[in-house]
This record gives C-alpha cells, sequence and structure tokens, in this order.
C-alpha cells in the first residue's frame, strides 16, 4: 500500500476509515448477517466512514455480538501490536545444556528490552478504556458489567506474562536468544522501542489519528519507501490480523452468550465471518501499520529508520519477530481459555450445549 505522493492513496479512501481497520467491516458484516439483508455489492473499508457511521448505529439498535466488542478489541489489539511477524516458528526445543541462570536472564531481557513486559502491564487498563469509550449496549446492564470484569480478570498480567515466559521457556535456543538480546540492546533497536511504546498510548493514538493526513502528507518517497521495507521485514499487517481475529473470536464468543437469543451467532456463522474477516482485514491493518510506523518514528531520521529495518530484515530479526508474535498468539490462546471457563460458570453453556 504506497504511501508516496502524499499519501494520495488513503486521502482518497478516507483516512478516518483506518481508524477501525478490520472492525468496520466487521461491524457491517455482522449487521448484514443479523439482519438477514443481502451485501451490497462492493462494499469494503474503503468507502469512508460517513457509510459505516450508518451501518454502526444500525448494529447498536440491533445489539449484535461484535457491536459489544467492537471498541475494546479496537484498543487492545493495537496496544498489543509491536511491528512482530507471524512467519512459522521453528520446533521448539533446545539442545537441553543451556545453563539454567543464563537461560532464565536471557528471556528476562528480552521480555524487558523488546517491550513486552510494558505492554502486558497495560493490558487490562487498554481494554478498559475501549470499553469505556461506548455507551452500554441494549443488553442487561449487569451482565454486561459483569462480562467486562470476567473479560478484565482473564488478562491478569501476572497471567499472560506467565504464559509469555512458558513460551520462550520452552523454544528457548541460546545462541538465537543471545544474538537477540544483543540485537535489542544497540543504541537504534533501544531508540526505537522507546518510541514504539510511546505511540501506544491511548493519548498517542488519538492524535495520530487526528494529525494522519498531515503526517502522511509530510512523507517524502525515499521515507515512505523505508516504512513500507521495514513493515515488510517486521511483517506488522499480519501480525496486526492474527491477533484481531484470535482475540476479536474470543470476545465474540463470550458475548454471544449475553445478547438477546434471536441476535445470536450461530457456530457456522461464526466460522463464516471470521473467514471473511482474514481475507478483508490485511488491506486496512496494512495501512494502519504503516501510519502508526510514520508517526511513531516520525522523530528519528532516515538513515535512523533505515538501520532499524535492516535489524529486522537480518536473521536473528526474523527468527525474533516470528518467536514473539508466536508467544504472544500462545498467550491468546490463554485468555481465551480462561474467559470461556468463567463466561461458562457465570451464565451457563452455549444453545448448542458447549461449555467452551
Amino acid at each position: 500500500m504506497p504511501f508516496g505522493r502524499a499519501g494520495t492513496y488513503l486521502r482518497r479512501a478516507n483516512i478516518r476509515s483506518v481508524r477501525s481497520g478490520s472492525t468496520a467491516v466487521c461491524k457491517q458484516r455482522v449487521w448484514l448477517l443479523l439482519s438477514g439483508s443481502g451485501e451490497k455489492k462492493g462494499a469494503s473499508v474503503a468507502q469512508g466512514m460517513e457509510k459505516m457511521n450508518t451501518v454502526v448505529i444500525q448494529a447498536e439498535h440491533r445489539c449484535s455480538p461484535v457491536r459489544l466488542c467492537q471498541s475494546a478489541l479496537v484498543g487492545l489489539v493495537l496496544a498489543l501490536w509491536l511491528g512482530q511477524g507471524v512467519a512459522a516458528l521453528p520446533a521448539a526445543g533446545n539442545a537441553g545444556n543451556d545453563d539454567p541462570t543464563e537461560k532464565a536472564a536471557l528471556i528476562e531481557q528480552v521480555m524487558s528490552l523488546s517491550g513486552m513486559d510494558e505492554m502486558i502491564v497495560r493490558l487490562p487498563d487498554m481494554a478498559r478504556t475501549g470499553f469505556q469509550q461506548q455507551p452500554p449496549p441494549p443488553v442487561d446492564r449487569a451482565q454486561y458489567e459483569q462480562f467486562q470484569e470476567i473479560f478484565l480478570t482473564a488478562l491478569d498480567p501476572g497471567q499472560v506474562r506467565r504464559s509469555v515466559v512458558n513460551f520462550l521457556d520452552r523454544h528457548f535456543d541460546g545462541p538465537r536468544f543471545a544474538d537477540f538480546a544483543a540485537m535489542l540492546n544497540t543504541p537504534v533497536a533501544k531508540q526505537m522501542t522507546a518510541l514504539e511504546l510511546q505511540a501506544g498510548t491511548p493519548e498517542a493514538g488519538r492524535e495520530m489519528m487526528a494529525f494522519a493526513n498531515t503526517t502522511l502528507g509530510q512523507l517524502s518517497a525515499e521515507r515512505a519507501e523505508l516504512i513500507r521495507r521495514l513493515e515488510r521485514a517486521q511483517g506488522a499487517a499480519e501480525a496486526m490480523v492474527a491477533m484481531q481475529v484470535m482475540m476479536a473470536r474470543t470476545m465474540m464468543e463470550g458475548m454471544n452468550r449475553i445478547v438477546p437469543q434471536n441476535r445470536r451467532l450461530k457456530p457456522g456463522q461464526i466460522e463464516t465471518f471470521f473467514a471473511r474477516m482474514r481475507q478483508d482485514s490485511l488491506a486496512p491493518a496494512r495501512q494502519y501499520a504503516e501510519l502508526n510506523m510514520a508517526y511513531a518514528y516520525r522523530s528519528v531520521s532516515d538513515s535512523t529508520l533505515a538501520d532499524y529495518a535492516a535489524l529486522y530484515e537480518s536473521e536473528t530479526g526474523r527468527w525474533a519477530t516470528a518467536l514473539l508474535v508466536d508467544a504472544w498468539l500462545d498467550a491468546y490462546r490463554g485468555i481465551a481459555r480462561r474467559l470461556a471457563q468463567a463466561m461458562a460458570e457465570s451464565f451457563g453453556p452455549h444453545d448448542d450445549g458447549r461449555y467452551y
């Protein structure tokens, strides 16, 4: 998705549509599904927020599971996105002769220097902010508040961190982890990680969207190419979609229990919906990833950005980004299990008798 020539493409597509990314498509698809109407030919995120706002208003009155999850989901997924690729991770296993103390120390370095520790701590607050940005939906207020608390509990930073650390422990490779820790400890990596964390706050996100056209309009062709180069090396869009789809499904299946019964999605509908979501999400996710990079790294030189891209184009960089995003996805699966168990205990089984 080229950003050259002053971001012309995104302005034509209406930059405000990037704000919700695939969630805008998500809302449209589910509204059409629940209402039983046919899908409009050529509908896409790029049609702009004016048309999507109509869909959102209709969806709010219809009270779909997606209507309940959309705001919290967007805030959470964007907070978690660290620009990591989703290439297949090599099989777990180490030689068995790693010193336990050195192993633990390297894992702790990776958790700290990569920004993982900081992002994990932010999880509940980011989700809570997402819930607060929307008025209460037209469902039983007590049940909705109970769902929020269950979901926030499932995001417990201590449990999430243990899941990530355990995953890194299972996939530990001494030489690779040492190389990765050394890479994260370079001045350019430390500088850019700090900028990424700064750009990951709700306040920064609002500022980024408020000045999106200005940010893109100031990009030179050379700068735009560097951003695309970094996005390709990190597989940022693919990572964002993988995380968003997994978390969206977790939230939707949980909230499907508390919407009116005649508005609940059946398992087959959910499967179809998420297949479409994966397909439709990549382009807007790539738009958002590149915009996020343009904003987060706006204070650094082209030379610094090129050096950073080179780190992630290296063998160590590509291996490490795959490792970390797979660690996040594994943690998401743990969140999903905790949420499903707590929802079953609080609200009983699904309509088809399943508890999980």
